[in-house]
């Protein structure tokens, strides 16, 4: 082999282009800066509805639905939220296995609705799932506590 074959050849020279994960995370921010979005609210989307609610409600929210559907379990919580015609509802959702649920962020400027009340609930079912209660110890079992025969 001489000093030119052993040149390699450019990184694309037919082969397709790989990104590392770090490469990939960069050209991201420099296409869609994060000081664009806002850090207060986000899109749920539940079925074919669409809703803004806060960060922390939003994010509570899909942990509490995945921990469910890893854990077989369904549940129902409401959350205060602004439909897409701009009005403050109470929107309740059903939450199972087979739940499609969605967050995405905005760039909307508006206050999210306080659902400080409705997070903590959340929090504490998700602290509940993974950290079940232990159950109490049983007083001992004595026969003459039960109407049996005296030959068993």
């Amino acid at each position: 082999m001489t000093g030119e074959d052993a040149t390699p050849p450019p990184a694309d020279a037919g082969h397709a282009r790989t990104h590392s994960r770090d490469a990939l995370d960069v050209n991201t921010r420099d296409r869609w800066p994060r000081s664009s979005y806002s850090a207060r609210m986000k899109h749920v989307t539940y079925g074919e509805k669409s809703l803004l609610m806060g960060d922390d409600a939003a994010d509570v929210l899909l942990e509490y639905a995945r921990l469910l559907a890893d854990n077989a379990k369904a549940d129902t919580v409401t959350i205060r939220s602004i439909s897409p015609d701009g009005n403050t509802v109470d929107a309740s959702f059903l939450l199972n296995v087979s739940s499609v649920l969605m967050t995405e962020s905005t760039n909307s400027e508006v206050d999210p609705p306080d659902n400080e009340e409705a997070v903590a609930d959340m929090r504490d079912r998700i602290d509940a799932l993974l950290r079940p209660a232990a159950m109490a110890a049983e007083d001992p079992w004595h026969q003459a506590d039960y109407d049996t025969p005296e030959s068993i």
